[in-house]
């Protein structure tokens, strides 16, 4: 062996160990982004999140005056989707009261009574063209509203049989808001 490959592994072991302190770093460093809110030109005060426990306990702290939750989800995992574009229609006015692209899966929204159209694209990538979903909403007197909207996910599909969750049955009632 060469002379000099004794000083080449330390020199080699150093860069490594350097990189694995280092790498902690990267890892765990945070991810997730702030809470967005805002007001919308119509009026309608906004919050969109819900990335990671710490948001999502956030958003439902008192006090809660958001009447509409609306929630992005995977059609068979159930699992959240981020970066909607949500455009929130008054169907009385045919106003739109809102239209944002959530930071997240959730956006709770405060409205007036009424009947709301919410339709949301998604985009699973750049690439992929968009889908569509839309439900409607009743608002009245203080109880939140909640709403999904589901998606086609690509990755569930690319998922092994085994890995893959039946179908979520759309008739189960959701937990109510704390």
């Amino acid at each position: 062996m060469p002379a000099t490959a004794p000083s080449t592994r330390k020199a080699g072991r150093r860069r490594l160990l350097a990189t694995l302190v280092a790498l902690p770093g990267v890892w765990l460093g945070p991810t997730a982004r702030a809470l967005e809110r805002g007001r919308s030109e119509a009026g309608a005060e906004w919050i969109s999140g819900g990335v990671g426990t710490s948001e999502r306990e956030e958003m439902l702290a008192p006090p809660r005056r958001h009447r509409l939750w609306l929630t992005t989800a995977a059609r068979h995992s159930g699992a959240y989707l981020s970066g909607a574009q949500v455009r929130i229609v008054d169907l009385a006015s045919r106003i739109t009261v809102l239209a944002i692209t959530m930071d997240g899966p959730w956006l709770l929204a405060t409205l007036p009574d009424g009947r709301y159209e919410v339709q949301a694209d998604w985009r699973p990538t750049d690439e992929a063209p968009a889908q569509s979903a839309r439900g409607v909403a009743r608002l009245t007197g203080e109880a939140t509203r909640r709403l999904v909207l589901y998606f086609d996910d690509p990755l569930e599909s690319a998922l092994p049989s085994p890995w893959r969750l039946p179908p979520i049955d759309r008739g189960r009632q959701l937990p109510k808001p704390r």
